[in-house]
């Protein structure tokens, strides 16, 4: 059984691709655009630091030379590989969002730690930056906003069978500009499920890795499995 299912990151790829190999449609409305804050560097130089998004090697050309030679922890392998693109390389890659990076490494009080991301760090990563108990520069690189047309855009796009959230900031922008209809819902982690939950969205399916990879998983199993809405896909 195929499926029409709509992708709400500002990015088709690379979950478009991994939905049509599953025999699905993917169908790209963006709902969130990045663009960079042009923040400069931190003083100094750090010595841990952490990389939460793929996205900030877009936004920071010569981030290998700003980073040195600290050892650099990535989420995502998604995120692992965009950094060694650019020539940096990741000390280790933490696979359960933000707040789990932490369990890899040891901060004491006197090191110098660098988050580089959003301006808005979403979710659990917000509590983790917050409860450090050492010098924490955070480096806001890049911002979101929602694109003007979403909500022309989304009225030729739906109806389809799954939508797909990977922030809750799209989820946001989707829950005032159209309706889910009979649309089931499958997010890639339980950190954008509880924010897409607290907007009243219902949520069918959340991917047990957070990783495109694993949001293309669940959405084929949602598709195949035809649940009712609210039960988990098994």
């Amino acid at each position: 059984m195929s499926g029409r299912v709509l992708i709400t990151r500002e990015s088709a790829e690379p979950l478009a691709g991994m939905l049509r190999e599953r025999g699905l449609v993917p169908v790209h409305v963006p709902l969130v655009r990045l663009f960079p804050t042009d923040a400069p560097q931190p003083v100094g130089r750090p010595e841990i630091v952490l990389v939460t998004s793929a996205v900030v090697p877009r936004f920071v050309p010569d981030l290998a030379a700003a980073l040195g030679d600290a050892a650099v922890y990535a989420v995502g392998s998604s995120t692992a590989a965009a950094l060694g693109e650019c020539g940096i390389t990741v000390t280790a890659v933490g696979t359960a969002g933000g707040a789990a990076l932490l369990d890899l490494v040891t901060i004491d009080p006197d090191h110098s730690v660098w988050y580089v991301g959003a301006t808005r760090p979403s979710g659990d990563m917000a509590q983790v930056l917050a409860g450090l108990d050492c010098t924490l520069s955070h480096w806001a690189v890049y911002d979101n906003a929602w694109p003007a047309r979403s909500r022309e855009d989304l009225a030729h796009a739906l109806p389809v069978d799954v939508v797909t959230f990977t922030s809750g900031s799209a989820a946001s922008r989707f829950a005032q500009d159209a309706e889910l209809g009979a649309a089931k819902v499958a997010v890639i982690g339980e950190r954008t499920a509880a924010e897409v939950s607290a907007l009243g969205i219902r949520v069918d399916a959340v991917s047990e890795v957070p990783s495109m990879e694993g949001l293309a998983a669940v959405v084929r199993r949602l598709v195949d499995a035809k649940v009712s809405p609210g039960h988990p896909v098994p």
